[in-house]
């Protein structure tokens, strides 16, 4: 009894030794999004960064207002053909409007296309980053203090759009 009860004690740690070697590796920290130095600040007054009042896309959008004040952050969310889209074009001011579009002076408002571009295709994730941003402010918030892609992520060729 008692040499099957030490051979019962030596399989399960055995079995216990194998699923230590076999463990799964921990997953990665999920991203979160700092905008570190390119966030306006605070301090830098109370008119909103952007303001949006009966703006109109033909068949794409229909907005009455939305206001984004300094310290407030939106989130687009819809379902599809609901204008997402059309709203981010319409605040990087890619796409002519019917309506009022205020920015605020010096701001500029970014928007990543939704299909790759072919030129450029073999340039890093790091200097499409920079391409995008500028030498200057890319060096003032580099890319990896962002929280967007993990550091891997980062050394792979991007899609090549600006």
């Amino acid at each position: 009894m008692q040499s099957q009860i030490s051979r019962r004690g030596a399989q399960r740690h055995a079995a216990a030794g194998g699923l230590e070697r076999t463990r799964a590796a921990e997953p990665p920290r999920p991203l979160r999004f700092a905008a570190g130095d390119l966030a306006a600040r605070a301090e830098e007054g109370s008119r909103p960064l952007v303001r949006l009042r009966d703006v109109r896309v033909p068949g794409r959008l229909a907005l009455d207002g939305l206001e984004v004040s300094v310290t407030e952050r939106l989130l687009v969310t819809g379902r599809n053909g609901a204008g997402r889209s059309a709203l981010l074009a319409v605040l990087a001011g890619r796409l002519p409007v019917e309506g009022e579009v205020r920015r605020r002076h010096g701001m500029t408002v970014g928007c990543s296309p939704r299909t790759p571009c072919s030129s450029g295709a073999d340039r890093m994730v790091r200097d499409t980053y920079r391409m995008s941003l500028g030498a200057e402010r890319a060096e003032k918030a580099p890319l990896r203090s962002l929280g967007l892609l993990h550091e891997a992520d980062l050394a792979h060729r991007s899609d090549g759009c600006p």
